[in-house]
């Protein structure tokens, strides 16, 4: 099951330093899944900005049918990712952000779009999901799962891997800042970061996701995993991926 946001009352948000310290520090990489009513505007996926920052942010949403990274200061660098979505079916947004001179767009694990304008933002105060960074504008009208974000550049291969359905957990899982299959609940399953939701986004299918097996998550077959921690929760989401 995914998040489904209604475009106008509902969004997820955090303050969590993990997150706002990204502003700051590059490369980084985001991705998530969605699965969009609309293809007309702008749609939020994801974003971190520092607030009243005079729209400050590094940003990975849609816009006109493309899929978009951007930094912006003053102005904006935006990458654009080749060609168009379509409305109501699964899309992989992908991007990178490798220096304050390079940014970079990804649909469906290619199609890349880059950017080298030079754009560096303040100290973040916030990051959302479904929403925007100076208000409650350019909500996302649709379903969003899937995100993870890796606090370094994970590369062409590793886009081109998780867009052919491989779990962020088997592309660069010791570099993963949180994972949030956003199956159900808004918990991070690697570093433990929670979102606050807001006005209660509906619950609707998810899209198909390879999680990894108990080998490669380091559990021996048949053996109980530990209380607590990132095991148990992978094998929560897996049942309820199994359940959808």
């Amino acid at each position: 099951m995914s998040y489904d946001f209604d475009g106008s009352t509902q969004w997820l948000g955090s303050t969590d330093s993990a997150l706002l310290n990204l502003s700051t520090s590059l490369p980084f990489s985001a991705a998530f899944w969605f699965y969009n009513n609309t293809a007309s505007g702008e749609d939020t996926g994801w974003v971190v900005g520092p607030a009243g920052g005079n729209g400050q942010k590094h940003a990975l949403y849609t816009f006109n049918a493309s899929v978009r990274a951007l930094t912006r200061d003053t102005g904006n660098g935006i990458a654009v990712a080749s060609g168009s979505f379509s409305t109501n079916t699964w899309t992989h947004a992908a991007g990178r952000w490798i220096s304050s001179t390079d940014r970079r767009a990804y649909r469906d694990g290619g199609n890349e779009g880059t950017n080298s304008a030079s754009k560096t933002i303040s100290a973040a105060a916030n990051s959302w999901v479904a929403r925007e960074t100076g208000g409650t504008s350019k909500l996302f009208d649709g379903r969003i799962c899937e995100l993870a974000i890796w606090d370094v550049d994970i590369g062409t291969d590793a886009i081109a891997a998780l867009a052919k359905g491989f779990s962020p957990l088997l592309v660069h899982p010791n570099n993963l800042v949180d994972y949030w299959p956003l199956v159900r609940h808004s918990r991070g399953i690697v570093g433990g970061i929670n979102w606050t939701e807001t006005a209660s986004p509906a619950i609707a299918e998810h899209t198909r996701v390879f999680m990894p097996s108990s080998s490669q998550i380091g559990l021996a077959p048949f053996v109980a995993p530990p209380a607590g921690g990132i095991i148990p929760e992978i094998m929560h989401h897996r049942k309820q991926m199994q359940a959808a």
